[in-house]
This record gives structure tokens, C-alpha cells and sequence, in this order.
């Protein structure tokens, strides 16, 4: 169901205090994007890199599938990866791509039942596609994000902190598993999972609708005497290009696949479908010449590259 309850004072403090003036209107209610006021997105990684705890809202979409009998059939015919082979509890990432081969978007699934799971991606128009790429099967895949307010709990002494807030154990939870059933985190309704884009020992938030504000004001609460610090967008992409995390839209670009970004491991070879798998067989997609995403180091490990910034052979020449 949509959120129909306009924004809390309570969130515009918030928004006041870590969003800068330029930013934009505050988005709906329990959907804020943090930026450290005042802060350069390399300073807020580099100030609390072993000492402190992240706390950010992810943007994200949520979907919720449905099927009679087999959610994670529709979820198959979508990722490259292995889907069906998920464990009630567990979640995979994958990227997904269009009948011709090319990425079109990424995404984790999480497996609740046989007949029921969540995809989160990152792009609006993902839903859209995945109707479409599951068009014949019984299965139904409603967007779910308005009613699930998402905060990431990110950083070294993550598992400290948040074991601290949560009624049933969450130090001994995997990577990439999450709990199936709700729990509460500092008395709120949630679901954890131990997922991030932060490249570090993180959780990801889950709560119902209405309970956004209460969930951030928790944590950070537990936090504060450990030094809690707030990060947005920037900051994340900081922390996601040194872990060599991809986003859809920025290293894709409509013409790229799944072997340019060098996912050859999450390309399923023993799956017998799933959109895209034969336009990815062609000998064309294997050239040598085909661009490849690479990263790149300075010389000078501290040195901070404008974002931007031109990359020439010869530092002499126009550009």
C-alpha cells in the first residue's frame, strides 16, 4: 500500500541536519538520502574507516514475487545466476540482461518460501522489464518500496552494534542470509539481512512502513557513543568503486555485457535459459577487443581524483 502520511517534522530535523542546502526537497515520508553536511564523500570514509559505524539510506527498489509454486523460477528466468538453487534464508546477486545480451541491471534476491521473494534492484524501470521477462508464468511482482523504509548499518564494528539492538542472534548470520521472519531492532519491526554495498561487514534494515524514523533514530542512538556517522550517495560511491561494486547506468551504458564488467562468475553455464543466455553464446561476445572495465590506482595512494577528472597518456597534451 502507498504512504499516505506526509513527511514528520521529525524527518525534516533529520533532512536539516545531514543534507545540504542545494539538496533536493525532501523525498516521502521514511525515503531519506543522507550526505554528511559540510563533508567530502573521501573524508567521511576515511575519518571512521576502522573506529566508526555508517548509517545510510539505501536507494533502492523493492519487489515483492509471488507465484503459486515457484517464486524463484520467475527470479531464474531474469538473472544470469543460479536462482532456483536458493535456501530459504539466503540471498544471491546477479545481473540481468536483454534478449540481446546486453546488461541491462543488477540486483540481490532473497528467498522467503517456495512461493514468495523479494528482488531489490536499483532502477525504477526494472519492474517493467521483469513483468515483461516473465510474461506467461503465474507469478505476480508488485513494487513493494513505498512500504519498506531500508536503512544499511555498515562497518567494521557493525556486528557489535546492531547485536545489541536485535531480540534473536544476528552475530552468527552469514554473508549474504538473511532472517526469513521479522524480528525487532531496538523494539522495532524489522528484517536483517547481513548484505551491503559498502564492500565491509554490514546489515541491511528492513521495516514496515511508518517505522523509518524510528529505526534511524535507534541506531543511531546505540551508535553515538561509538562515533556514528551518517553517509549518503557520495560516500557509498566511494566505498563501492574501491570494492570494485558496479552501478547500473554508470559502468553500463546499453552496450556492455556481463564479460566487459568481468562477471563471467555470475553467468550461470548450467542453467538451461534465462533472457539473454544464447545472445551471450555468440562468438562475438568473447572478442579480444571488446572493452573491458578495469580500475585504476594513482601513484600516490592518498591522492584524491576529482570526480571527472581526464585520464591522458600524455599529462602535455589537449584535451
Amino acid at each position: 500500500m502507498p504512504i499516505t502520511k506526509p513527511a514528520s517534522s521529525s524527518w525534516s530535523r533529520v533532512a536539516a541536519q545531514v543534507m545540504p542546502a542545494s539538496a533536493a526537497l525532501l523525498p516521502p515520508v521514511d525515503r531519506v538520502v543522507v550526505v554528511p553536511l559540510g563533508e567530502a564523500p573521501h573524508k567521511a570514509v576515511e575519518t571512521d574507516a576502522e573506529t566508526r559505524f555508517r548509517l545510510a539510506e539505501a536507494a533502492c527498489r523493492v519487489m515483492a514475487v509471488e507465484a503459486t509454486d515457484a517464486a524463484l523460477a520467475a527470479a531464474d528466468r531474469i538473472f544470469t545466476n543460479d536462482m532456483l538453487g536458493l535456501e530459504v534464508g539466503q540471498v544471491r546477486y546477479a545481473p540481468f540482461c536483454d534478449a540481446n545480451g546486453k546488461m541491462v541491471g543488477d540486483g540481490t534476491v532473497f528467498k522467503f518460501t517456495d512461493s514468495s521473494a523479494w528482488v531489490i534492484t536499483a532502477l525504477d524501470s526494472d519492474l517493467e522489464h521483469m513483468r515483461a521477462a516473465t510474461a506467461g508464468l503465474d507469478v505476480s511482482i508488485d513494487p513493494i518500496t513505498e512500504r519498506l523504509p531500508h536503512v544499511q548499518l555498515q562497518g567494521p564494528r557493525s556486528r557489535e552494534l546492531l547485536a545489541g539492538l536485535v531480540d534473536e542472534d544476528v552475530e552468527s548470520l552469514p554473508y549474504f542470509r538473511f532472517l526469513p521472519h521479522q524480528v525487532h531492532v531496538g523494539r522495532v519491526p524489522a528484517w536483517v539481512s547481513r548484505t551491503g554495498y559498502s564492500g565491509e561487514l554490514g546489515y541491511e534494515i528492513q521495516v514496515p512502513a511508518g517505522f523509518g524514523l524510528p529505526i534511524w533514530e535507534r541506531c543511531m542512538a546505540a551508535g553515538e557513543k561509538h562515533g556514528i556517522t551518517p553517509y549518503g550517495t557520495e560516500a557509498m560511491h566511494v566505498l563501492r568503486a574501491e570494492k570494485g561494486y558496479i552501478i547500473a547506468g554508470q559502468e553500463t551504458d546499453g552496450t556492455v555485457t556481463p564479460f566487459d564488467l568481468g562477471m563471467e562468475g555470475l553467468v550461470s553455464k548450467q542453467k538451461p535459459d534465462f533472457i539473454g543466455k544464447r545472445s551471450l553464446a555468440r562468438a562475438d561476445m568473447h572478442k579480444a577487443d571488446r572493452k573491458q572495465l578495469v580500475g585504476l590506482l594513482p601513484d600516490e595512494p592518498r591522492e584524491v581524483l576529482e570526480e571527472g577528472a581526464q585520464i591522458v597518456a600524455d599529462p602535455n597534451q589537449t584535451i
